[in-house]
This record gives structure tokens, C-alpha cells and sequence, in this order.
């Protein structure tokens, strides 16, 4: 559970509303089109799960480059 501090109220005003619609009609339709294979993990398959890993940790220093 999160604590307090990580919590946020969100209401769906009349405002917000507003905003999302304006943002759903001036928004532009992108097609992606997709060319190489795609390589599906599953969560079962612990093998693949750590090559897939091995990837970000091959990388010298932490997420931020440190």
C-alpha cells in the first residue's frame, strides 16, 4: 500500500474533461510501423528473462550514468 505521501486525489471535473477533449482533438493519428521481429518474454521463462536483463546491466555505471 502507498504511503500518504505517494498518494494523489484525482477528480474528473468539468475542467479536466475539457482539457482531455481539447487534447483527443487537436492530437494527430501516428501509425507505427514495426520492421524488425518482435521477441516476446514471458515471466515463466527465467532464461530469457536474465538475457533480456543482461542487456541494461551490461552498461558500465547506474541508470543515471554515474
Amino acid at each position: 500500500m502507498a504511503t500518504k505521501s505517494f498518494q494523489t486525489d484525482f477528480r474528473f471535473t468539468a475542467k479536466s474533461a475539457n482539457a482531455l477533449a481539447n487534447a483527443l482533438s487537436s492530437s494527430k493519428r501516428v501509425d507505427v510501423n514495426i520492421n524488425r521481429r518482435v521477441t516476446r518474454y514471458h515471466a515463466n521463462d527465467t532464461e530469457k528473462l536474465k538475457k533480456f536483463d543482461s542487456l541494461f546491466n551490461s552498461h558500465s555505471g547506474d541508470v543515471h550514468g554515474n
